[in-house]
This record gives structure tokens, C-alpha cells and sequence, in this order.
């Protein structure tokens, strides 16, 4: 193996962690676009056939966008495979590791195009690897349990490939070339207990609703929509207390397929138009991904953003800028439901909010 091409390596997995960009998510597909190959004549496979499994994967459908949490699950892993397969090429690994991430990659791949439904949700340990973080192997067993797995989905499947490649880094090259692997897993699955705790239930069931809601008769019960949800301040993030809205949100739209909602992205009077326009989008599009997990169409769903140019409320408060950090639900057609306003969620700083 080149010493050279491997620090390099080591250094982009490293960056990349700092960076809070997973090796597995997104990075090494960068990567594979953009940096020129150095590989010997002999490396096995070519370049060709990676990218020929990236276009199988590509069919797939967006990673960000599956139909339910038992393919976010695996389309993550199969990616993850993928990514694998790619680092090690680009070091000239020449243990196998490369044939047997790409079959792992290749078998899961088919079975999402068979549609098969009884995929095991297990992750092998390949020979070219060991096992490590053992603690780590048995909380993403319960994980998989946990009804809050179809928020967390995707993370979980990216920390367990990526702790195989910590167990090949560390069979082939010792323990400190593993460890920038292992700390981009700890990442992954630090960020995967936090999407567990932030997921509500799913809410399948009338009773699962708001109380006000709940009261109200059967038929009136799926024809309410709230009419906003909200974010704190400078964050995209969907907290618990928005996912409970959003989860009665999506159950509204589930029961009314004719519904199509335009997501309208809202910040605060704080920072530039440009960053206050790009903040919003990203809100609206946290909200879109929210859905889309709970089973609704994509084609239901559009994306708009303002800024900070339609205040919601015209004052300096800390009240005042929660209300206008915002994702409105813009429902076609009206007539269909009932769109009421709610504050549940409003995230008020706690100091005293000043302009800026």
C-alpha cells in the first residue's frame, strides 16, 4: 500500500469528522467525482465498475427520500459498502477488502431492486475486518427495536459499515490508523441516540392525537392542519415538540391524498438576507424530509423560502422572533381542511433577543 495515498486518507476521514461530514454520507462520493486517480495498472475492480454500482444505487431513488425506514436503512448501508470500497481502492488495498465490500454492496443492492422484504438487518463482519466497540455493536441492536428506528435509520447503518472499516484499518495497519474510523462512527452514533430521542411516536390512530383535536368528530379529526411549526434561533433542527406536530401533520395528509402543501421556509429579522434566505430553505427542507419519513409523496410537497422578508410579528421580543423563526403549510385545496394556527412548539431564547 502507498504510505503516501493512505495518510492522505487518513487525514480527508479525519477533516471530514471535524467537519461533521460522515466518510459514508455523501463524502467519499464528493471525493470520487472531484480527485484524480492514482491507482497501479493491477488495482481490482476499475473505477467503472464502482461507478456502474453508484448508478444502480442512484435508481434506487434518493437516499434522502425512501419510502419507508426499512429501505432508509439499507440504502444507507449499500451506499456505505460503496464509500468503503471506493477509500480502499484509492489507497491501493490490495487485502481483498475491495471484492468483498463490493459484494456486500452488490447482494443488498439486488435485493432493494427485487423489492425483497425480508433483508436481514444484520451487518457482517468481512474477513479482511474485527470486530470493535463491542458496546457500540450492542446498543445498535436495540436501536433497531426502538420505535423511534425510522428517524435514526440511516445513521445506524453508516456507524456499523464504518466500524467494519475501523476493524480492517486496524488488522492491516494497527490501531492509529483505526481510529479516526472509530471516531467518525462514535459520531454517527452519538447523532443516531439523539434522532431516537427527538422522534415521537408515529401517530397511525386517532387517539394518538392533540387532545383538542381528538375531541373533535371522527370526520373533522383528519380535516385540521396546523399551520406552522417552528424553529429556535440560528437551527434547522426539528425538535421533539415540532415532530409532535409534524407527526399530526403527516397523519392529516395521509388521510387526505389529495392534499398538496407548499412548505414556506421563515427566519428572523437577525443576520443578512442572503444568510436569513438560505436558513429558511433549510428549515423548509428539514420539514419536507420529516414527511417524506412519515410516508408522504414526495410529489405532494414543495419548497419556498423568504427569509426575513414576511414577518409574522412586527416587534424586537424574544416572543417576537420565535414566531417568525417558521415553516408555514400553504394547503391546495383550502377547502379540504381546516388550517388553525399553533404556538406548541415556539422556541423562545433565554436571554433577552436583541437585533443584529
Amino acid at each position: 500500500m502507498n504510505l503516501s495515498a493512505h495518510l492522505c486518507n487518513v487525514l480527508i476521514t479525519a477533516l471530514a469528522a471535524v467537519l461533521g461530514i460522515a466518510a459514508t454520507d455523501g463524502f467519499a462520493q464528493t471525493l470520487r467525482n472531484e480527485r484524480p486517480q492514482r491507482l497501479s495498472e493491477h488495482a481490482k475492480p476499475d473505477q467503472g465498475t464502482i461507478d456502474a454500482m453508484q448508478r444502480r444505487l442512484d435508481a434506487l431513488g434518493s437516499l434522502k427520500s425512501p419510502r419507508n425506514a426499512w429501505d432508509i436503512y439499507h440504502l444507507a448501508k449499500a451506499q456505505a459498502w460503496l464509500d468503503f470500497a471506493f477509500d480502499a481502492r484509492t489507497q491501493r488495498d490490495t487485502s481483498g477488502v475491495i471484492d468483498e465490500t463490493l459484494a456486500q454492496d452488490d447482494k443488498l443492492t439486488a435485493m432493494l431492486e427485487a423489492e425483497d422484504k425480508n433483508i436481514s438487518l444484520d451487518t457482517p463482519i468481512i474477513p479482511s475486518s474485527v470486530k470493535l466497540r463491542e458496546d457500540i455493536w450492542r446498543k445498535a441492536e436495540e436501536m433497531k427495536k426502538h420505535q423511534g428506528f425510522r428517524c435514526a435509520a440511516s445513521r445506524i447503518a453508516q456507524f456499523e459499515v464504518q466500524l467494519v472499516q475501523a476493524g480492517h484499518a486496524y488488522k492491516t495497519l494497527g490501531w492509529r490508523h483505526a481510529k479516526p474510523y472509530v471516531q467518525t462512527a462514535e459520531r454517527l452514533f452519538r447523532e443516531a441516540e439523539a434522532s431516537l430521542d427527538a422522534c415521537p411516536p408515529p401517530v397511525t390512530t386517532a387517539e394518538q392525537l392533540p387532545p383538542e383535536i381528538a375531541k373533535q368528530p371522527p370526520a373533522a379529526q383528519v380535516r385540521m392542519l396546523a399551520k406552522r411549526v417552528h424553529f429556535a434561533y440560528r437551527l434547522t433542527e426539528i425538535s421533539y415538540a415540532t415532530a409532535q406536530v409534524l407527526e399530526q401533520v403527516s397523519y392529516v395528509l395521509r388521510n387526505n391524498p389529495e392534499l398538496t402543501v407548499e412548505l414556506q421556509g421563515h427566519a428572523d429579522k437577525r443576520g443578512s438576507k442572503r444568510y436569513n434566505r438560505k436558513l429558511s430553505k433549510q428549515r423548509a427542507q428539514a420539514v419536507k424530509a420529516y414527511l417524506l419519513h412519515s410516508r408522504v409523496a414526495e410529489q405532494r410537497l414543495g419548497i419556498s423560502a423568504f427569509g426575513k422578508t414576511q414577518p409574522l410579528a412586527k416587534g424586537d421580543t424574544s416572543l417576537d422572533y420565535a414566531r417568525n423563526r417558521r415553516v408555514e403549510f400553504i394547503v391546495s385545496p383550502e377547502a379540504s381542511v381546516t388550517v388553525t394556527p399553533q404556538e406548541d412548539d415556539l422556541q423562545i431564547e433565554r436571554h433577552k433577543a436583541r437585533r443584529k
